[in-house]
């Protein structure tokens, strides 16, 4: 993976990265072109090994036995938070009665502690996809893409250094991300073809990609990567 000097060749996903996500928009104001179909990637939380081994009842009670316990005040443990174990987010909906489906956030979770977490769950990091969900998703990338150049943009608030950088590399290399020593992984990843286009907010725990029909239902149907179809047409943060 090479660091790129001149960054000019980004003109192409300029106009995604000077658009943030704001109410009223549609995908169309951050991704620099049209693809055939997107869907939005959910990072996962992580769960306590503490109550990983609940019995499967305890889980399938609306929620309502589970969140009893889990609330406890008196709830402890001693684990190091490199123990605790990926959980779709379909699961944390469950666990508090909220319903799943392309708009549902963990912010709905967090807010019923003040915006806060409790010690036996993580929400996903903001502006990384989670390690867990990488190997699964580099490999449906490199189907497509497997000999290109790839490009990881690092955008300019999204790391310490507020330096705008870009890597070049193969897909492959996408996990290698994490250990950089940057803020995760890019805020945006495409191939030199520009068949594909993988967006993750600096500011959001979930990626948007956009591709051809092909690569989107393979992601779709991934059962290790929990992933919605979000429409052309879809708005972000609509008016309640």
């Amino acid at each position: 993976m090479e660091k790129l000097k001149n960054i000019e060749f980004n003109d192409w996903s300029k106009k995604a990265l000077s658009n943030p996500m704001m109410k009223g928009h549609t995908i169309e104001y951050i991704f620099p072109t049209k693809f055939q179909k997107y869907c939005k990637l959910f990072h996962p939380f992580a769960l306590s090994p503490d109550l990983d081994n609940m019995k499967g009842e305890e889980w399938n009670m609306g929620g309502k036995r589970a969140i009893e316990y889990l609330e406890g005040r008196d709830f402890e443990h001693s684990n190091a938070i490199d123990t605790y174990i990926p959980k779709p987010q379909s699961l944390l909906a469950k666990l508090f009665d909220q319903k799943f489906n392309k708009r549902f956030s963990t912010d709905l979770v967090s807010s019923k502690w003040g915006n806060s977490q409790p010690k036996w769950l993580l929400c996903p990091d903001e502006g990384t996809l989670d390690s867990s969900i990488l190997p699964e998703l580099t490999k449906l990338l490199s189907k497509y893409s497997e000999s290109q150049n790839c490009f990881f943009h690092y955008v300019v608030y999204a790391i310490d250094t507020y330096e705008e950088t870009i890597f070049k590399g193969l897909v492959n290399e996408l996990p290698k991300t994490v250990d950089i020593g940057l803020a995760g992984t890019p805020n945006t990843v495409r191939p030199d073809s520009k068949e594909w286009y993988l967006y993750t907010n600096y500011d959001a725990d979930y990626s948007l990609i956009g591709g051809t029909n092909e690569l989107i239902n393979e992601i779709l149907s991934s059962e290790i990567i929990e992933a919605l179809e979000w429409n052309e047409s879809d708005i972000f943060y609509p008016e309640k």
